[in-house]
């Protein structure tokens, strides 16, 4: 702006010959020619780099659309979440966007986050729903342990094989989150012991009396 006004302001100097004004206009004009060239430089250079961020952009968006349309398991749950955090990391560390395109890209950018947190909440879904499948199955197996305990000898044929057919079932259900298999895994560890000590299956025994009786009480 500086460099237009002084050209406006120019004005022919009487003093000087008209050949040494035009010299000293000739100077003052490549003065103001290569202000107006750098201010052209650095605007084109900006415009460069933002259609620079605005290219990363679109790819991380591309990259977190891929991500939420691929399913996902407890198998690949880690790796996906890395790299969703890596893109979220990328996106942080952008720089200026083109003003008249960053709505647009900022819209898809938010409807992909919008579709990978959906991933993400189905897939705890189906590990909440497997987790509580699991839980039953494993209490099913402890009770069953108990029961044979309980039991004592059986002449029944096959009885004797029937903890080590539990506890091989067992080793094929999915492993619950570590609370929960802690406190499942003491019940059959209880159990267990319960079959080769008779002080263990007595207190066993006084456990489940007591348990059911509570049950009980709680129900009347």
């Amino acid at each position: 702006a500086a460099a237009r006004q002084a050209q406006a302001d120019w004005s022919p100097t009487l003093q000087l010959r008209r050949d040494a004004e035009q010299a000293l206009w000739l100077r003052f004009r490549a003065v103001c020619d290569a202000i107006f060239g750098r201010r052209e430089q650095v605007r084109s250079a900006g415009q460069a780099q933002r259609q620079a961020t605005l290219d990363a952009a679109a790819t991380l968006c591309a990259a977190l659309e891929t991500l939420a349309a691929t399913p996902i398991d407890a198998d690949n749950a880690g790796a996906a979440r890395a790299a969703a955090a890596r893109i979220a990391e990328d996106w942080a560390g952008l720089g200026e966007l083109p003003r008249a395109a960053q709505p647009a890209i900022e819209q898809r950018h938010a409807a992909a986050l919008d579709a990978w947190h959906e991933r993400l909440t189905g897939l705890e879904r189906v590990q909440r729903r497997k987790a509580v499948h699991a839980l039953a199955e494993k209490a099913t197996l402890c009770a069953r342990l108990e029961r044979h305990v309980l039991d004592g000898p059986s002449a029944t044929a096959g009885a004797d094989d029937e903890p080590a057919a539990l506890r091989e079932e067992w080793q094929r259900l999915a492993r619950l989150p570590e609370p929960l298999e802690r406190r499942i895994r003491s019940r059959l560890d209880a159990a267990q012991r319960a079959l080769a000590d008779p002080v263990e299956a007595n207190r066993l025994a006084m456990r489940m009396t007591e348990g059911a009786s509570i049950r009980h009480r709680l129900c009347l």
